[in-house]
């Protein structure tokens, strides 16, 4: 008895997805040459491609990290073209630049931009299309000026060696110790003061500015519940510096003090729907 082969429609962005070649990371990407949407003195790769995490948002934020290389004399202008990530279902999702204070990019100088694609938690996916399309030169319509296929990074807890690219740190010691204040006609208050000691490296040809990553320090008794925060930059006023510092905890969500207690860290990057963040490493007392 014969059989009948049915093929399902394949759709063009699945094909597009077949299509696309490997990338590896920190490599310039190759674009459409008949385009001008990127100098070509200007180089782009892709240096960090990781989950974040959205608290109660009821999904998950990707950030790619592009690295846009000024190999010229004179200063370059910060392109504007627009990303999408497309699975192997076909499914699309935008890309959102992250909001930046540099229009041009010095000579010999690199600058490193992060653009956030928010999806389903549910989607999983090891591998996305990252497609750079040009919304300028033909809008309202869009042209493709480059696709590649890029494999998801796996973030390791190492407290050794923790990326929020440029920057690198490795923490060396830490304490954290309880500290109860009492006033005449004040409530009782209870806080607690960590004391950090980390080396930080970083690129130094590499710019960021400050919507760039961020630590994010969490506080958190055993039952998961997170008592306080606190986010410092890498760059600006009250930046992270190599060496021992102090970063006191307040405003705890506890009447009292407790232990053990763990220390989440996390990189944090501003998107223009709300913080995303990544978990890098744990302390625990």
């Amino acid at each position: 008895m014969g059989r009948y082969q049915v093929a399902l429609p394949v759709s063009s962005r699945t094909t597009e997805y077949n299509a696309a070649k490997p990338y590896e990371l920190g490599q310039p990407f190759a674009f459409d040459s008949l385009s001008d949407t990127i100098d070509p003195h200007l180089s782009v790769s892709m240096v960090e491609f990781h989950r974040h995490e959205n608290d109660g948002e009821g999904y998950q934020t990707v950030i790619a990290k592009l690295l846009l290389t000024n190999n010229s004399d004179l200063p370059v202008p910060v392109p504007t073209f627009q990303t999408k990530l497309i699975t192997a279902q076909g499914m699309t999702y935008s890309g959102n630049r992250q909001a930046g204070a540099i229009a041009e990019i010095m000579p010999q100088t690199s600058y490193a931009v992060s653009y956030a694609f928010n999806m389903p938690t549910e989607n999983q996916d090891e591998q996305y299309v990252l497609k750079f399309t040009d919304a300028k030169t033909a809008a309202p319509a869009s042209t493709a000026i480059g696709a590649y296929r890029v494999a998801m990074q796996e973030t390791k807890l190492d407290l050794a060696n923790m990326s929020f690219y440029p920057f690198n740190v490795k923490i060396n010691y830490w304490t954290l110790n309880a500290r109860t204040t009492t006033t005449p006609g004040n409530p009782i208050t209870y806080t607690y003061r960590m004391k950090l000691d980390m080396d930080i490296t970083r690129n130094e040809h590499v710019v960021v500015d400050p919507n760039s990553s961020k630590m994010m320090f969490e506080l958190v008794d055993q039952t998961g519940r997170v008592l306080s925060t606190k986010s410092l930059p890498f760059s600006g006023v009250n930046r992270l510096i190599s060496g021992v510092q102090f970063i006191q905890f307040d405003s705890l969500r506890t009447e009292e003090h407790e232990y053990p207690l763990d220390i989440n860290i996390y990189e944090v990057i501003t998107t223009p729907t709300g913080e995303a963040k990544r978990l890098v490493g744990v302390l625990k007392q």
